[in-house]
């Protein structure tokens, strides 16, 4: 679902849809593949796997996605129980086309060319992409269809027993109401899809997401996407995906003057201990206009990082003390930039390589030269 997720995200950022085709749904029996062109000149089925193993077919163009994905499709063919799981390769091409392809003579399971795209028409939805991948069950239904790196999860959950067919059609559903209303610009409706499906699905993120989207942007409800922000704090409390979306909004809504202080408070206080995010964050608040930068805010991000953060390695430290030490420099704070690199350089394995000895110098270069400058 995520795939379908971030799709929709998309699109109502920028609300361009194409038609619907009629192509099968999941849950329903897979159909036939229509083209012939195989090209170990043998006859290969759907049918004929049926009541006995998974099938996986890809289905790609001739194209730099498409190379990539030849890549792809060899590694994860690897990965099956050849008693379990058959992949079969539907090529949008033609078979001479086909056969040059880079990879494609490769790859260890049958591959045929389909010039006139006729598998693609009976499988491809209107917002799906290709390379596209489709699992299809023991039973010859359609379970899933989505990016090829997540395919290895959905056959794994599949052979378990752990794959839930009900609850893929349900999501699915939802994904196409959702994209209907947006396409009607209905986003009344929208947004009532959506909190729906977050009310069962609180941590599912990616629909707050869309929740803001569709508020701010397109409902101009900039004070209600706020709600939305407060409520999905208590829902998952200390969230760093809720802390993100937060800033975002205020920077999206222009509110750095009445909300950014707070925010940075409540930042620190709950994830003041990761480093990664407290850098993050930092980098984001420098991004706003001049008019609603603060200054106070970038370096208690940073400062709080330097002083509280857990870092995994004395290198990853090191490299901290650094990106601490560019801020406090571009703050005019040469000095103790300069502290900082010491530090660095004192506990680096291997300061040359980290770039530390240069930064000393550099720093202390500034402090020693910087009073005799003059207009």
């Amino acid at each position: 679902m995520k795939k379908s997720l971030f799709c929709l995200i998309c699109a109502l950022c920028f609300i361009t849809f194409s038609a619907d085709a009629e192509v099968v749904a999941t849950g329903e029996p897979a159909p036939e593949i229509p083209a012939k062109e195989w090209l170990d000149t043998k006859t290969h089925t759907i049918a004929e796997f049926k009541n006995r193993k998974v099938v996986v077919l890809f289905i790609w163009d001739l194209d730099h996605n498409g190379l990539a994905a030849v890549q792809g499709m060899n590694k994860l063919a690897e990965l099956f129980p050849a008693k379990d799981v058959v992949c079969l390769g539907i090529a949008n091409a033609a078979t001479l086309e086909t056969l040059k392809f880079p990879g494609v003579k490769k790859l260890p399971f049958p591959v045929c060319a389909d010039k006139e795209r006729k598998t693609a028409k009976l499988y491809l939805r209107s917002y799906d992409t290709l390379p596209l991948a489709v699992v299809i069950d023991r039973t010859g239904r359609v379970n899933w269809r989505g990016s090829i790196r997540q395919v290895p999860v959905t056959v794994k959950r599949l052979l378990a027993g752990k794959f839930d067919l009900k609850e893929q059609i349900r999501a699915e559903k939802f994904s196409s109401a959702l994209k209907k209303a947006v396409r009607s610009r209905d986003f009344a409706e929208a947004d009532r899809l959506i909190r729906a499906e977050w009310a069962r699905t609180p941590k599912n993120l990616d629909l707050l997401s869309m929740l803001l989207v569709v508020n701010f942007r397109h409902l101009k409800k900039a004070n209600e996407a706020f709600k939305l922000i407060e409520e999905a704090h208590k829902k998952v409390p200390k969230h760093p995906r809720v802390a993100e979306l937060e800033l975002q909004l205020i920077i999206n809504t222009g509110r750095a003057d009445t909300h950014l202080a707070k925010f940075c408070k409540q930042a620190i206080a709950d994830h003041g201990h990761d480093p990664v995010i407290m850098k993050k964050f930092a980098a984001r608040a420098s991004e706003l206009k001049a008019k609603e930068f603060d200054i106070n805010v970038v370096h208690a991000f940073m400062q709080s990082g330097w002083r509280n953060g857990k870092f995994a390695k004395k290198a990853d430290k090191v490299d901290y003390a650094l990106d601490y030490a560019k801020l406090l420099h571009n703050f005019c704070r040469p000095e103790l930039a300069y502290k900082l690199a010491l530090w660095a350089k004192q506990n680096s394995d291997d300061p040359d390589k980290q770039g530390v000895s240069g930064a000393v110098v550099y720093y202390q270069k500034i402090i020693q030269n910087s009073s005799k400058l003059a207009l």
